[in-house]
């Protein structure tokens, strides 16, 4: 890439998924790449062009026919399948980033680092067995799919005086709620996990409020100089009797330190925000040893009501907004540049 030359940036998506990219392009805007949003349809693989688009200054997208770009950046929610994984294993364009693996494969990782057992949950792929011994040693269960977004298909089991109450959130139905009874429960939950490969996950006790749901979401991404650096963190709080605290399941955003600070004090706090960085550090070098090169890394950490913190997930295509709930506009600026920063410097210093 020559000097002075503008470097060109794809972003492949699924389509109907554009309004989140938005703010990305209005970054775009003051750092001058040429920026597009493709699908794999749109790729011209003969003539080495893309049929794709860009954001005019009036907010409307404009279909144009584009040179093939020097980097891509992958928001796509197929990734792993069809056209979106026929595109990413035949290695047409050089990508910011590597797809991890699902809920199991990142905690059986982890696991192996010594210094991240004491933040991680017992987890165990779902069967039937498994599923009749967590119950046994734990009152409270999470049961997630293994490559679930948004919260949908997670189930939570909580046993009762008589029976259990299951919570879950369902694409279709929304949140549901049932009481199931003991001898009902393996095949209630079956019914709900069906062919679909899940894990079950020891619950903790995160109702910093009651009947609601919290954790904190720390976002990690690589800086203009290739380094990894703490964006920002906020709590999620789920709406009311929600199993998950997602924003996309209603759920809302608050500051660390204003929302935390009452509820454990403010040296607890410090200690929580000072472990959640560094293990977000240990587990991006981690992830990025066994995936290869990654951009950006949403850590989810559960915080229980003696101020304990754990892991609870990690996710490869993490979600702005909670820096817009929080009223940080700054923090959600930011975070929509450095991936556009981190592209150009990768393709400044010759890294594709």
């Amino acid at each position: 890439m020559k000097k002075n030359s503008k470097a060109i940036i794809g972003i492949l998506t699924t389509p109907g998924a554009n309004d989140g990219l938005r703010p990305l392009f209005k970054e775009n805007e003051r750092l001058g790449n040429i920026l597009y949003r493709f699908t794999p349809k749109d790729i011209l693989l003969q003539q080495r062009r893309i049929k794709g688009y860009t954001l005019t200054r009036s907010g409307r997208w404009d279909q144009k026919v584009f040179a093939w770009p020097n980097l891509v950046i992958d928001k796509s929610f197929d990734a792993k399948y069809g056209l979106y994984g026929y595109v990413k294993r035949n290695s047409f364009f050089p990508f910011t980033e590597h797809t991890i693996g699902g809920k199991w494969d990142i905690h059986r990782m982890l696991w192996k680092v010594e210094e991240l057992r004491p933040f991680l949950p017992e987890t165990c792929t779902y069967s039937g067995s498994n599923l009749n011994r967590m119950l046994q040693k734990y009152k409270l269960l999470y049961i997630k799919p293994i490559d679930g977004t948004w919260g949908l298909g997670i189930l939570k089991v909580q046993r009762r005086k008589k029976g259990y109450l299951v919570v879950g959130r369902d694409i279709e139905k929304g949140i549901v709620r049932y009481e199931i009874p003991d001898y009902e429960i393996l095949s209630w939950v079956q019914k709900w996990v069906g062919q679909s490969p899940f894990v079950i996950q020891q619950g903790l006790n995160l109702n910093l409020l009651p009947n609601k749901v919290t954790d904190m979401r720390v976002l990690i991404q690589k800086n203009r100089k290739g380094k990894w650096s703490i964006t920002g963190q906020g709590m999620r709080v789920g709406g009311s009797k929600s199993p998950i605290s997602n924003l996309h399941g209603g759920g809302m955003g608050k500051g660390v330190r204003t929302f935390l600070e009452p509820i454990l004090g403010s040296q607890r706090v410090n200690h929580i925000l000072y472990q959640s960085h560094w293990i977000s550090h240990v587990i991006a070098e981690v992830i990025e040893r066994k995936y290869g090169r990654m951009m950006e890394l949403g850590l989810d950490f559960g915080i229980d009501t003696k101020g304990q913190l754990w892991i609870i997930e990690v996710n490869d295509m993490p979600g702005r907004n909670i820096f817009r709930h929080m009223g940080r506009e700054d923090l959600f600026r930011k975070a929509n540049r450095k991936p556009l920063q981190y592209a150009m410097y990768l393709i400044r210093n010759g890294y594709v």
